[in-house]
């Protein structure tokens, strides 16, 4: 039977849709500068949510593997597993930090206290397919890593991409 407290979704491959879905929403214009927390927060929880979703759906062998490449493969529950993400992905990290800061308000564990967040006024351009542009205000959010600053679209896209590469390699989906 499946889970019923997962609106249906599956594994960690219906997850990997949603976060694209979330970075799609990036995309589009508001005009309400808390629109641009509201999805970015969504992006940061669902692009770290997957490593829980990962390790929770793997096979033992895959998390013998995990642990065999994790810097931490004592370390308990899904441990292992986010301690490789941290290491092979900046981005992921970052995930790690803003997820879990922002759904528990007070960050505790892992603190990393180059990464912060700010929200700005922005501009989206459009191109239309007759070669139109077409300029509107809104506003975003963006991410310091020290002296990296990301877009909200530009840190989860690669999030993202990451996450795609790691489920070809594990063969996940």
């Amino acid at each position: 039977m499946p889970d019923r407290k997962r609106f249906g979704l599956d594994g960690p491959s219906d997850l990997l849709l949603k976060l694209n879905w979330e970075i799609m929403q990036l995309g589009q214009p508001m005009d309400q500068e808390a629109i641009a927390s509201y999805r970015a927060f969504n992006c940061a929880v669902t692009a770290w949510s997957l490593c829980d979703w990962t390790w929770n759906s793997a096979s033992n062998g895959l998390r013998k593997r995990f642990r065999k490449e994790s810097p931490k493969p004592s370390a308990s529950n899904s441990e292992p597993l986010a301690a490789l993400l941290r290491d092979q992905s900046r981005e992921l990290a970052i995930c790690q930090q803003l997820a879990n800061g922002s759904k528990h308000f007070v960050l505790r564990d892992h603190i990393d206290e180059e990464i912060s967040t700010y929200r700005s006024a922005a501009v989206h351009l459009y191109v239309s397919k007759d070669g139109q542009s077409h300029v509107v205000p809104g506003h975003g959010a963006f991410v310091l890593d020290g002296d990296h600053h990301y877009s909200d679209i530009g840190l989860f896209s690669r999030a993202r991409d990451y996450w795609v590469e790691f489920f070809k390699r594990y063969a996940i989906g």
